[in-house]
């Protein structure tokens, strides 16, 4: 009877972990839940079973994100991102190549190349011309 209670125990804190948070600056690459960082976060392939909440997203080098959604204020990265993810949320947004599958509603967004497959809302885009800027609305 105690052993079978024990083990239900164990059970209902195995699925009901709390979501990740984390003080601190952080390199990721895979989680079965939520992630919450205060501070910064960096990785060159990062694989989120759900929410990706971030302060910073700081890379030098490619990064991958793949999330439900990605909420930072500030993504930076040196090189290409691509980020699967049905919603980004950002202040700023900064990458050299930006290859995004999700709607994206960002304040300032800077790429000089940019391929987004989902809907695009953003108050100031700078550094892209026509060209070097595609909206493929057909959603994820």
């Amino acid at each position: 009877e105690m052993a079978e209670d024990i083990k239900s125990a164990v059970e209902w804190l195995k699925d009901n972990m709390p979501d990740v948070k984390i003080y601190g600056d952080v390199t990721l690459e895979n989680s079965d839940k939520d992630v919450t960082v205060i501070g910064n976060i960096n990785g060159e392939i990062i694989n989120i079973k759900g929410d990706l909440n971030a302060d910073t997203l700081c890379n030098v080098g490619n990064a991958t994100i793949h999330c439900e959604k990605l909420i930072v204020d500030t993504l930076r990265v040196s090189g290409n991102i691509t980020i699967n993810a049905k919603e980004v949320l950002a202040s700023d947004f900064i990458s050299d190549k930006s290859i995004i599958n999700g709607n994206v509603k960002t304040t300032f967004f800077n790429s000089n190349k940019t391929e987004i497959k989902g809907e695009v809302n953003s108050t100031f885009i700078n550094g892209t011309s026509d060209e070097n800027f595609t909206v493929d609305l057909n959603k994820p």
